[in-house]
């Protein structure tokens, strides 16, 4: 995902789940002008991760997710990784993450993430955790990031009083790790549950980023509109973090020199879709700022009526005029 390409001659990265202690790791490379150079690394690398028991694991085709109003049980393909294994550059380090669902207190279905990183190198899990807020049934999700590193992953909800619906939740770049701190929201609650005992829920569902803005996510997930078998819908939702476009849009190269007797010349530089400049001001680095001037269209300020002998330190934010 995402503008910045792997690194040249970076092979693909192929993921499984192991015992439940691991994940399975491996390498695989391809060269189609001689295919004698193209591999598979065997065996695959296993990568430690938190204990975890395979949603489902003890029951017929892992199908024990109840509905409301039926008494089908689904299945929760729990025995699996989910779609898809989604890949980012971010220049200083290189991203995978990946989800699958897991049993948690009492059989519930939750939903197991992970962000592995350095997979060009030694694979290793970077934050990981299970989001099992409640009694209800998460399982069926997929998961993305986007161009700064903020997560998404939607779902399949269900339980005994719940028909399937189809929710999500995530994480900022900025939230403390290990964690889904977002709070969950709802993309579409379902009307019916799945009948005369058609065990099968979906062939996987899609989180991904829109490639232009490269911050909306894109969830796909199927739901039922009234009880029956064969009688699927297909919901299509966007949603996007603030803080993505507000980066997208950040000045970059802030500079300052001696303009004159006790002032500077703040440059920087500009960024597409920007109305307007917020300058701040502080004499304490990370704390105290407080905003000192704006300038629209321009990528410099004269600030002057400093003092000397005083270090100040500036910050320059970005105002498109809706954020």
């Amino acid at each position: 995902d995402g503008s910045t390409n792997p690194p040249a001659g970076a092979n693909n990265y192929v993921m499984a789940l192991g015992t439940n202690d691991q994940l399975l790791f491996w390498n695989l490379h391809i060269d189609w002008g001689d295919p004698g150079n193209s591999f598979i690394t065997d065996p695959p690398t296993p990568i430690s991760v938190a204990a975890f028991t395979e949603e489902c694991q003890a029951y017929y085709r892992n199908a024990c997710i109840p509905q409301g109003g039926s008494t089908t049980k689904l299945e929760s393909l729990g025995d699996r990784p989910m779609f898809r294994l989604p890949y980012r550059n971010f220049g200083d380090h290189e991203a995978l993450v990946l989800s699958h669902s897991i049993e948690t207190d009492g059989e519930i279905s939750g939903i197991r993430w992970y962000e592995i990183r350095d997979p060009g190198g030694t694979p290793t899990i970077y934050q990981s955790g299970t989001y099992s807020p409640d009694s209800r049934y998460r399982w069926m999700g997929s998961m993305a990031m986007d161009r700064v590193g903020n997560m998404a992953v939607g779902y399949s909800v269900s339980d005994s009083s719940i028909d399937p619906s189809i929710w999500y939740t995530g994480r900022l770049v900025t939230d403390p790790l290990n964690e889904l701190a977002q709070s969950e929201e709802v993309i579409q609650n379902g009307t019916g549950s799945q009948t005369d005992g058609l065990q099968r829920w979906g062939d996987y569902s899609s989180m991904s980023v829109d490639p232009v803005d490269d911050c909306t996510f894109w969830y796909t997930q199927e739901y039922l509109t009234e009880d029956g078998s064969f009688n699927w819908h297909t919901r299509i939702a966007s949603f996007a973090y603030p803080s993505c476009f507000c980066a997208a849009l950040a000045p970059t190269g802030l500079t300052a020199d001696v303009s004159g007797n006790n002032a500077i010349q703040l440059d920087w530089s500009v960024a597409d879709g920007a109305t307007e400049y917020r300058i701040y001001r502080s004499t304490t680095p990370g704390t105290g700022y407080s905003q000192v001037d704006a300038t629209t269209d321009t990528s410099y300020l004269d600030a002057s009526g400093l003092h000397g002998g005083i270090t100040y330190y500036y910050v320059v934010t970005t105002y498109d005029g809706s954020l």
